[in-house]
């Protein structure tokens, strides 16, 4: 063996020895990160369900309230219910039941749990593959305090993406055990994890593709492309060898697929709309550009945006077609000294698939909760490339701390607000209709919340717009005549 190479391994060992030293290190910035999180999202143990998929989720499903039992067991895994098939979900809700019964805090405290957790996952994934720890804080941050994530936190019916994440960082981290030295009961842990993923919500689904990125950039694995990890003792292969390492996951992926298609398609047809594929397409660009514009400017968040009834104004979809050229062009440019440039960007592009809208499913044109692991691939593009400009200009670490601390609490404050918005059904609609148009879902649920608050006289014009929008829809019909029947004619607003 060559004196270099020698060198090389010594200062390897040296560089992995020195950072399992530094575990002691992280401490004290994961207690920080939970303690921030949790302050943040306090609120949230007073705030009631919602009328958007709460009910038939929890309140009103009696399998839920059996809660965890051999019948609940059965019917989650055998059942396609709400145009699903999540049977963790479903066994999650169940436990909740059982815990915390009709009380809807509790529920909310364990999407809370989740979310810490997937958040100090995420830190030390990141600061064990880098070794940057002030960077991998920083982007834990943005992950736990980002306006965006508010609705997959803060929505009860949302813990099955804060579920699935879990069990996605959970793979990532036995997928580096697995690298570090390959057995089939290592891989076996990936694939396990991964298969628990998906039976949490098929948003994981591109899990495998994750991987390959990771392989290139901080792993360091593929042969004749990057430099080994300096941090984890990792074998380089080709490319090749890389992609066959992940083809036992395929099936899992199909199955997912397949178990989706029929799945949502079991359910009733009022969730589908009819979208021609040119608006699809178009549509899909725009989100893609205004997911980002609203990670770096998270104004007007809705828990439902409608899908747009004609095609874009073309200055939009030029504007998000350019963007969206200019930085793959600019990401494939740096690439080659900058790996973490390609694997956040395809990170993003690759996650979001599933969910951009190529295949219509509901009227929304994007959701929040879409980007709940996408974004985490801008946040490490973000905050990997200003620090390494911020080390070109010379900035100093108290400048550099300042900025981000002022960042993330602008974001914080935001999210704040964002999180007061999902107190209960009457603030979450209302705040939709304040900043979207043409909202057939807000207009119909604010004026069943309003019926039922016994406030018709303002439910009558939300119920009006419901029933202009959707003749079909039998619920607001009725409420409408029923609120019209008590107080007399009103006219639309």
């Amino acid at each position: 063996m060559s004196r270099s190479k020698r060198t090389r391994q010594a200062a390897k060992r040296k560089s992995v020895s020195s950072f399992d030293f530094g575990w002691r290190a992280l401490v004290v910035p994961a207690l920080l990160l939970a303690a921030a999180t949790v302050l943040l999202y306090a609120p949230i143990s007073s705030h009631s369900f919602t009328n958007y998929d709460d009910e038939p989720y929890i309140s009103t499903n009696p399998n839920v309230q059996q809660g965890l039992n051999w019948r609940t067991v059965k019917w989650a895994f055998t059942h396609f219910y709400e145009g699903n098939w999540h049977p963790l979900t479903w066994l999650a809700h169940a436990a909740d039941f059982q815990m915390y019964g009709a009380t809807a805090g509790g529920h909310h405290v364990t999407s809370l749990l989740l979310h810490v957790v997937n958040m100090l996952l995420l830190f030390l994934l990141l600061a064990r593959a880098t070794g940057l720890r002030a960077r991998s804080m920083i982007v834990a941050a943005l992950f736990a305090l980002h306006p965006l994530n508010v609705e997959s936190v803060a929505w009860a019916a949302e813990l099955k993406n804060v579920l699935c994440s879990l069990f996605f960082f959970l793979a990532l981290g036995a997928y580096g055990w697995y690298v570090q030295k390959s057995s089939v009961s290592r891989y076996a842990a990936v694939v396990v994890l991964f298969l628990f993923g998906l039976a949490s919500k098929p948003m994981v689904i591109t899990f495998p593709f994750v991987l390959l990125l990771l392989d290139f950039w901080p792993l360091g694995r593929i042969q004749g492309w990057t430099s080994p990890s300096a941090l984890l003792p990792v074998t380089q292969k080709s490319f090749a060898s890389l992609l066959l390492e992940k083809l036992p996951m395929l099936p899992l992926c199909i199955g997912s697929a397949i178990i989706t298609y029929l799945a949502e398609h079991s359910a009733n047809a009022e969730k589908f709309i009819s979208v021609s594929l040119p608006l699809r397409v178009e549509n899909a660009i725009y989100s893609y550009a205004m997911y980002i514009w609203n990670a770096f400017w998270p104004s007007g968040l809705a828990v439902f945006y409608p899908h747009p009834s004609g095609s874009l104004a073309p200055w939009r979809l030029e504007v998000a077609t350019f963007f969206l050229i200019a930085v793959s062009v600019l990401v494939w440019r740096e690439s080659r000294g900058h790996g973490y440039l390609l694997t956040g960007w395809l990170w993003y592009l690759g996650m979001l698939v599933p969910v951009i809208g190529l295949v219509q499913v509901g009227g929304q044109a994007r959701a929040d909760r879409y980007t709940y692991l996408p974004l985490i691939g801008v946040f490490v593009m973000t905050v990997w490339g200003l620090g390494d400009f911020a080390r070109e200009k010379k900035w100093s670490p108290a400048a550099q701390c300042a900025a981000a601390l002022l960042i993330l609490a602008a974001l914080a404050v935001t999210a704040r607000k964002q999180i007061s918005y999902w107190e209960n059904s009457y603030e979450l609609w209302t705040r939709a209709l304040d900043v979207t148009r043409d909202n057939r879902i807000a207009e119909h649920n604010l004026a069943n919340e309003l019926v039922r608050l016994h406030r018709d006289p303002e439910a009558i014009p939300h119920l009006q717009r419901a029933v202009e929008f959707n003749p079909q829809d039998m619920v607001s019909a009725a409420n409408l005549g029923a609120a019209l029947s008590k107080t007399g004619p009103t006219k639309t607003r």
